[in-house]
């Protein structure tokens, strides 16, 4: 898998070669397992310490080491049209993406939250029919029977997790948290589809970290907003939810969110997003194993149906990106007689 992935970046980057495919192999492991881990992380954090407050601070403080990291390896200064596209992202991304799990966190497990934001290719594929503006040029977005297909499936399996217990059985989730999940995936695909097509600092380290302190300083201030710091009891801070605050500022931004940054501007956005389908498994395994969290028939069938489906839209976006570049690199010969016929 991790070779058509290269193929699809090999014109982007740092170029075809050997250490460009295992930075991305590197990159893809990154986004895959450490997201995975970080919606346990984030209940856990949720416990004893104000939600909202904490993470927009894990995202404050990785995003100034970024910037300053960046900052002092010689990167420009960035511009005012990329610091407004990089305060636009973050708040897309981590205050409306990352907000909705922190909110939905207190009523739903973590593998469920995980299993709901997975929906984000069927929101990218949405985004790219119905917005021109996001989409690359030479992009093939029309819509196909697996187009059609997989998002039936996807839906289907939100669908199945949202029912009333009454309807198929008890295991049913917060329908408010399902709804602010959707809204959530949403604006983190829209998000990362403007990220490619606006303009965004040449360095990395400076596009994730002025991303992490626009968007944590939206969630700082919405949760000061809200009140959390008037209900918050520093005795009663437990080590667990101070270790997960710690996890999720080392691993889940300065190294997962920086390596899906450089991944969404080098590959492919719907293959980028087949992290969506790696998560809840991952999220799922440790919420069973590290919290008790029930895996029932409901979430397995919904598993399946929700899983099935990105990797039935990606596989799509596969072929017909790979359609792209082969029309791409036909003689010009061969494409005027192609055109003559079809005339």
């Amino acid at each position: 898998m991790f070779r058509r992935i290269f193929a699809e970046s090999r014109g982007a980057g740092d170029g075809p070669g050997t250490s460009h495919l295992l930075k991305l192999i590197a990159a893809f492991a990154a986004v895959y397992v450490i997201w995975g881990s970080t919606y346990l992380a984030i209940r856990w954090l949720i416990d004893t310490l104000p939600g909202f407050v904490m993470v927009g601070l894990r995202f404050f403080v990785a995003g100034v080491v970024l910037v300053a990291w960046a900052a002092l390896r010689g990167a420009p200064r960035p511009t005012w049209p990329q610091l407004r596209t990089a305060s636009i992202t973050g708040v897309l991304l981590l205050f409306l993406g990352t907000g909705a799990v922190v909110w939905a966190a207190a009523h739903m497990d973590s593998g469920l939250l995980a299993l709901l934001v997975a929906m984000e290719p069927l929101w990218l594929t949405l985004l790219l029919w119905s917005v021109p503006q996001l989409r690359k040029p030479g992009t093939d977005v029309r819509p196909t029977g697996r187009t059609f297909a997989a998002l039936g499936l996807g839906f289907a399996g939100a669908t199945i997790l949202a029912a009333p217990g009454d309807v198929l059985g008890p295991g049913s989730v917060y329908l408010p948290g399902v709804l602010a999940l959707a809204i959530g995936s949403l604006s983190w695909a829209a998000g990362s589809l403007y990220s490619r097509t606006s303009p965004l600092p040449e360095s990395t380290s400076m596009t994730s970290g002025l991303q992490m302190v626009a968007g944590g300083t939206a969630l700082l201030l919405f949760g000061v907003g809200r009140g959390e710091m008037a209900t918050f009891d520093p005795s009663a801070v437990s080590m667990t939810s101070f270790l997960a605050f710690v996890y999720l500022i080392t691993f889940g931004s300065l190294v997962a969110f920086s390596a899906y940054s450089w991944l969404i501007r080098t590959t492919d956005p719907t293959l980028v997003s087949t992290h969506t389908y790696v998560n809840p498994m991952v999220a799922i395994f440790l919420g069973w194993w590290l919290a008790n969290e029930t895996v029932g028939p409901r979430t397995l069938l919904a598993a399946a149906l929700i899983v099935g489906s990105v990797v039935l839209m990606t596989a799509d976006s596969a072929r017909r990106s790979k359609k792209v570049r082969d029309e791409d690199t036909t003689p010009p010969a061969v494409l005027s007689c192609e055109a003559k016929s079809a005339a």
